[in-house]
This record gives C-alpha cells, sequence and structure tokens, in this order.
C-alpha cells in the first residue's frame, strides 16, 4: 500500500492486494526463490506490508529492505510495527541484493527509464531477479491515476523494452488482473463522458465485509492463476496490470 493511501484508523486490506501478494510469491516460489535465504529490496514498499507477508515464507535468514522515500525517522516503520527480518530505510541502500521487486512502483518515478538502469547496474547482483508490475495500458489513464501521481500506464511491449534496455533477459511474463480491464476501461469512458478532475488519493481499504472480501479475493486469486498459466504457454493475454519476472546475466 503506498504510504498516501494509509487509512488513519484500522482497516481490512484490499482483496486486491492480498491477490497480488499471492501471485508475487507464487512466482518466486514457482522460481525456486523461496528454497534458499536471499537479500530482497522491494522498492517503493509503501506500508512493508507486503515484505511482512514474503519474510515469514521464504527462507530461514531472508532479509527485506524496505526503501521508501516517503519513510521519515517517525513512521519508519509505517504503523510502529517491527517484523524480523525486514528493515525500513529512507534512502537507497548500498550493496547488492538477489530479489528486486518493483511493484506498481515505476508509474510515479518521472525518470523511469534510469531509474531502472541504475538499479539494475548497481543494486543487482550477476544472476539475481528483478520481479516487476505496472498499470498497463495508457488509453486507461485516468483522473484515479492523475490523483495518486502517476506519470503513465504502460503498454507491455514498451515496458519489456525498457527492462531489456536496462541489461535484463525476461523470464516469463504477462497480464495480470484480467477482469479488471472491461470494469476499468468502462469506468474510464464514464469518467471522460462526465470530464471528471483529478483527485487526492482515498485511503486504500476494503469497506464491505469480511464475505465479500474472501469472495472477490478467492476471484482475483482464480484469475491470477490463469496468468501464470497464459504466461507458461507464451500467451500475452491482456490483464489490468502488466509483470514479468527477470533476470540479470552473469
Amino acid at each position: 500500500m503506498d504510504l498516501s493511501e494509509i487509512p488513519s484508523h484500522p482497516f481490512r486490506r484490499h482483496p486486491w492486494e492480498e491477490a497480488r501478494f499471492g501471485f508475487v510469491y507464487r512466482a518466486l516460489r514457482a522460481a525456486g526463490l523461496d528454497a534458499a535465504p536471499a537479500r530482497i529490496l522491494d522498492a517503493g514498499a509503501g506500508d512493508g506490508w507486503f515484505a511482512a507477508q514474503l519474510v515469514r515464507r521464504m527462507a530461514p535468514g531472508t532479509e527485506i529492505v524496505c526503501w521508501d522515500p516517503g519513510y521519515t525517522t517517525r513512521a519508519c516503520p509505517p504503523g510502529g510495527g517491527e517484523t524480523a527480518g525486514v528493515r525500513f530505510v529512507a534512502a537507497r541502500p548500498d550493496g547488492q541484493f538477489d530479489i528486486l521487486l518493483l511493484l506498481d512502483v515505476l508509474e510515479h518515478v518521472e525518470d523511469d527509464r534510469s531509474f531502472v538502469r541504475s538499479l539494475v547496474a548497481e543494486s543487482l547482483r550477476p544472476g539475481a531477479t528483478l520481479l516487476i508490475t505496472v498499470p498497463a495500458w495508457p488509453w486507461l489513464f485516468s483522473p484515479h491515476d492523475a490523483g495518486l501521481k502517476h506519470f503513465r500506464r504502460y503498454r507491455p511491449g514498451d515496458c519489456a523494452r525498457m527492462l531489456e534496455a536496462a541489461g535484463l533477459e525476461i523470464v516469463e511474463s504477462g497480464g495480470l488482473f484480467h477482469a479488471g480491464l472491461p470494469v476499468r476501461a468502462a469506468a474510464t469512458l464514464f469518467g471522460r463522458v462526465r470530464r471528471a478532475e483529478a483527485t487526492g488519493p482515498e485511503p486504500f481499504r476494503w469497506r464491505h465485509g469480511a464475505l465479500a472480501g474472501r469472495l472477490v479475493s478467492d476471484a482475483l486469486t482464480v484469475d491470477n492463476r490463469m496468468s501464470a498459466w497464459f504466461s507458461r504457454l507464451g500467451l500475452e493475454v491482456p490483464g489490468l496490470s502488466w509483470w514479468a519476472r527477470c533476470r540479470k546475466p552473469s
């Protein structure tokens, strides 16, 4: 969760966020990356919930560094909760990592190409893995994106070429959250007809009860399992997001 979206009171995590975690962890596990201790950099880590869930499932001895320029001394970690194996830093950490996570981060970075090149060159060891998710399709850019301070949404091919230009090999990739694509398309079109204006970010929480949340989370999990299946078949099926698992050559 982005720091600007954190509610000011206890809340239920949004099913979208839970489903995205499940997909990313399964992608790491399928590649065997959870079998040995790893040093992981979660760039743009927000409130650190993702890292806290992940470190409990990785091999003992795994360290996750959550890096977010929005952290301050008082709000680091956000919410004040410490998790063993997770460290929060506001400045870019030194050293190289085995895994780099860029989960819905690049759309917040104005010079995304330079940012990726720098991270790949300086923060990834040879043979390491980068796993990335980005919002897809520029024609879906809406006041919601503007309110979240997104600079862009991505065409999958453009994002893939940017990763390759940074020196990465794309191992697998594809669309994500397929079912959300027509819903978002309809909402974007409706917003343009109404000429909706950008608003500030709203707290990102689930407001519709535990049962509804469980049903939505299960549906998104099925959707995301299809994403992995499509990727294994070499099919690029459009989704609301795009993802890729990349490798830095040794």
